[in-house]
């Protein structure tokens, strides 16, 4: 007669099988926690910026944009200089849509790299 691990009639090897599926489906289930958790932190870190200014140049927005955010921008004053005065009327706006806004129209285009908005020639 074959021995059993725990005394009650389970061998050993289906005692090990049912710890290997139990094992497999508490790593999904921690998995798919994380996965849920990431996505609603992901949601709840945009910045929002609000911006009320008329005839404006870019590099005073962009001071704002930083004092609101935490976000800096790296430019030259050069090729700053050649950009138009803008209008600017947002309240809680994600700051991606804002700085389309501040952009459009401009010799410039941007791009945003970890929590740098990076300016230079369009």
């Amino acid at each position: 007669m074959q021995s059993t691990a725990n005394g009650k009639g389970m061998p050993g090897r289906a005692i090990f099988r049912q710890q290997k599926k139990l094992l497999r489906v508490m790593k999904l289930t921690s998995f798919l926690l994380f996965v849920v958790l990431m996505q609603v932190s992901a949601g709840s870190y945009e910045q929002t910026v609000s911006l009320h200014q008329k005839d404006v140049d870019l590099g005073s927005v962009f001071k704002k944009i930083t004092r609101q955010t935490g976000y800096t921008f790296l430019y030259n004053d050069k090729v700053l200089t050649k950009a138009r005065s803008i209008d600017i009327n947002v309240s809680d706006m994600p700051l991606e849509d804002a700085l389309k806004l501040c952009f459009a129209g401009q010799p410039l285009e941007y791009s945003i790299l970890n929590k740098t908005v990076v300016s230079g020639p369009g």
